[in-house]
C-alpha cells in the first residue's frame, strides 16, 4: 500500500496582482508533511508573461517543503481561472496532462495520470493513480448539475482516482452546514440563485441546492443514513466523519471562510475517491486559517490518502 498526502486550496484569484507567494507560509504555516499533490483552483494569469507566475508558485512551494515540486497549469471554459497541480517529484511522475493543447475532449480535461516514482512502469502502462481537477460553475446550479452528471458518468474503478476542486455546491445530509437563507435573501436576494434553488416553486422556502454534489456521492437517505445511488465516488469529508462515529450532529467544517453575516459557510471544496482510494484515519483537516492570515476566501484542506 502507498500513502500519499494531499492539499487542496482555491486561491483567491490565484495572487495574480502581486504574485507574492510568499503567502503560502502563512496559509501551509501548520502543514507538516509535504504534500505529494497540490491541487489548485483559480491560478489566474499563471501561464502569462512566459509561464513566470506558475514557476514561482512551484518554487515557492517547493522552498516551503524543501521537495521539488512540478507544475501544469488547466483549462476553463469560461474564464482565466484554471486549475493547477502540483506533483512532488520524488514520489510521483507525470504520465499525461489534458489540457486544451493535448485533449480535444472538454469534459476529460484538467486530468493527469501518474506513475510513482521508482517504479518501472512505462508510458504504455496503466497508471497508479488519476487526478482530475475541477471548478464547478460559480452562479448555475443547473450548470453545476450538467457538469456533476458528465463527471459521474465517466467515473471508473480501473485506477486509483482522486476528484477535487471548488466544485461550488454542497450535499444533503443532515451532517452539512447550511446557510440561513432567509438572511441571505434579505441582504442580497440576487445570491440566492448562486447556491440555492426553490424546488417547490415560486413563493417556496429556498435551501440549498445540492443537485450536483448527490449526483457525485449520492443523495442521503435519512432512513437509513447513507447514501443512494453513488455512481462510485465518496468524499474525504465523510469519510472522515464516519471515522468519528458518524454522529448527525457533527457538522462537518464549512471550507469558506464566509462571515456570520453572509449566512454563513458552506462545504463547497471537496476530495472525492472511487473505491481503490481510502482515507487514513485522523488526516482529514480543514485549516481554519489565524487572524490576519486569512489570505483567500477558501480554506486549506489536506488529507492523507491509502491507495
Amino acid at each position: 500500500m502507498t500513502t500519499l498526502p494531499l492539499a487542496l486550496l482555491n486561491i483567491q484569484q490565484g495572487w495574480s496582482r502581486d504574485f507574492d507567494f510568499t503567502r503560502f507560509d502563512d496559509v501551509l504555516a501548520d502543514v507538516s508533511e509535504p504534500p505529494a499533490l497540490i491541487m489548485v483552483n483559480e491560478a489566474v494569469r499563471w501561464w502569462a508573461n512566459w509561464g513566470r507566475g506558475k514557476y514561482a508558485a512551484a518554487l515557492t512551494l517547493s522552498r516551503v517543503f524543501g521537495t521539488h515540486y512540478g507544475i501544469e497549469i488547466g483549462w476553463c471554459d469560461r474564464s482565466d481561472h484554471p486549475p493547477a497541480l502540483l506533483y512532488d517529484t520524488a514520489r510521483l511522475r507525470l504520465l499525461a496532462w489534458a489540457d486544451e493543447h493535448s485533449c480535444s475532449n472538454t469534459a476529460l480535461r484538467n486530468t493527469a495520470e501518474l506513475v510513482l516514482a521508482g517504479g518501472d512502469k512505462g508510458p504504455g502502462d496503466p497508471p497508479d493513480l488519476r487526478v482530475r481537477l475541477h471548478h464547478f460553475h460559480f452562479s448555475s446550479g443547473t450548470r453545476r448539475l450538467a457538469e456533476a452528471e458528465v463527471l459521474a458518468a465517466q467515473t471508473g474503478q480501473d485506477v486509483p482516482t482522486i476528484v477535487a476542486g471548488d466544485l461550488n455546491a454542497t450535499a444533503s445530509g443532515p451532517h452539512l452546514p447550511d446557510k440561513d437563507w432567509q438572511r441571505v435573501g434579505e441582504r442580497a436576494p440576487q445570491r440566492l440563485r448562486r447556491k440555492a434553488h426553490q424546488p417547490g416553486g415560486v413563493g417556496a422556502p429556498w435551501v440549498a441546492d445540492t443537485r450536483a454534489l448527490d449526483t457525485l456521492i449520492g443523495a442521503w437517505d435519512p432512513t437509513t443514513g447513507t447514501r443512494e445511488n453513488s455512481p462510485g465516488l465518496y468524499a474525504l469529508a465523510e469519510d472522515d466523519w464516519r471515522q468519528r462515529g458518524a454522529d448527525p450532529h457533527d457538522t462537518l467544517v464549512p471550507t469558506t471562510n464566509t462571515r456570520a453575516e453572509r449566512g454563513g459557510g458552506l462545504v463547497i471544496d471537496w476530495i472525492l475517491r472511487n473505491e481503490l482510494v481510502e482515507l487514513v484515519p485522523d488526516t482529514y483537516r480543514v485549516h481554519i486559517p489565524a487572524p490576519g492570515r486569512q489570505h483567500t476566501d477558501h480554506r486549506l484542506i489536506t488529507a492523507t490518502v491509502r491507495m
